[in-house]
């Protein structure tokens, strides 16, 4: 199980658990900060419920050592009833030398679904590369698109797309 999947599942389980409380007051925010000699932590936190069941989680946090090593991190839910989704994402690196970023989401609803995970790294030297993937499904057409972006530094980036109709025929991803 891959990082990404590991953090969008530790988001979404945070936003259940303090959802629950969510529901009882209609909201809920925390956060707080700590620096020592060793380095520094923050965090923060908030929920909402919504008059007609709907809710929302957020999260978000941060580290560095002594060294200059950093991770931050944040991620999301919600629900409303006709449609869930969820957000998270991952920086990590050193100051002053290269970062890593990782980040995903998934969204489902009635009109259809949608994903999108994707990382970009800096190597501190000038170096830069990322790529995104995208898939997108109707509910009501049954058409399908998706799309694949890379990216590196001195060669530019890179789109690739495909999609489909209901019976998995390929079909123009431009709209009518």
């Amino acid at each position: 199980m891959n990082k990404l999947t590991i953090a969008m599942t530790a988001a979404l389980s945070l936003g259940l658990l303090v959802m629950d409380a969510a529901q009882a007051a209609g909201r809920f925010h925390a956060g707080g900060s700590a620096v020592t000699e060793q380095g520094a932590v923050s965090g923060r936190g908030a929920a909402v419920r919504g008059p007609n069941g709907g809710g929302m989680v957020r999260g978000r946090g941060a580290a560095i050592d002594s060294q200059g090593n950093f991770v931050s991190g944040g991620g999301g839910a919600f629900n409303t009833g006709t449609a869930q989704g969820v957000r998270a994402g991952r920086t990590t690196g050193t100051v002053g030398a290269g970062i890593q970023h990782q980040s995903g989401m998934a969204v489902q609803g009635v009109r259809g679904s949608a994903t999108s995970s994707g990382a970009f790294n800096t190597d501190g030297a000038g170096g830069a590369s990322g790529s995104r993937t995208t898939s997108a499904n109707s509910s009501s057409s049954g058409a399908s698109y998706t799309g694949s972006t890379s990216y590196e530094r001195g060669s530019g980036a890179n789109h690739t797309s495909s999609c489909t109709d209901y019976y998995g025929n390929p079909v123009s991803c431009s709209r009518p």
